[in-house]
């Protein structure tokens, strides 16, 4: 069983070669048995999400394992359905009183041609969000707010601006080079050199 590398303080995941292990910390072990409850009370509002078996006496989560592939090496409709998707899956969440802690394009893997959300330790209730130390609020009425601000847009959604240029080659080495917890700075408009697209996007304003 090889450790898969993560940056999620509430598990650690580990590949059997037939299926994905998640060993969650004893303490968080409660809430994540309260959030699958949850979600099969909602299961058919959900699609997309990663197939779960729950073993309550190892504290693991057993999910079904897919073909691995990375963000830089998808093509253009591909992100643009993981992004589509992810949008889709936040607002299916919202619904059910549930969100994500962080909305990065590494968390989905593709089933053939159907974007999978994976990174189930990122679900949590909309109350538990705030609890997240690791995000700054300070700057936003709308806690969910802050992860389309900090993640989607700096790791979603700039690649595919430049994409849309056919800018592909800088598309796919802001993709590699820039993934969230890689070491890297995040991105700016200013790399991304879309004004027009920059000012539309700013209407939106998503800090107030």
């Amino acid at each position: 069983m090889k450790q898969i590398i993560g940056y999620d303080n509430n598990g650690t995941l580990y590949d059997t070669g037939l299926e994905i292990i998640r060993k969650v910390k004893p303490e968080y072990f409660s809430e994540i048995k309260k959030i699958i409850f949850h979600l099969k009370q909602n299961g058919s509002r959900l699609s997309g999400l990663v197939k779960t078996r729950i073993d309550k006496k190892e504290n693991i989560l057993k999910h079904k394992k897919y073909v691995i592939s990375y963000p830089f090496e998808w093509t253009a409709n591909m992100l643009k359905d993981a992004a589509v998707f992810h949008l889709n899956f936040l607002e299916k969440l919202d619904k059910c009183n549930l969100t994500l802690k962080d909305a990065l394009p590494n968390n989905i893997v593709f089933d053939f041609t159907k974007p999978v959300f994976v990174d189930f330790l990122s679900i949590l209730f909309k109350d538990r969000l705030t609890a997240e130390k690791w995000l700054d609020f300070s700057k936003y009425t709308e806690p969910r707010f802050v992860v389309l601000d900090k993640m989607f847009f700096p790791f979603f959604f700039m690649p595919l601006l430049l994409l849309y240029e056919r800018k592909f080659g800088a598309a796919r080495r802001m993709l590699f080079n820039r993934a969230c917890n890689c070491g890297s700075h995040p991105e700016n408009w200013s790399e991304v050199n879309t004004p027009q697209l920059k000012k539309f996007i700013e209407s939106f304003n998503f800090k107030n």
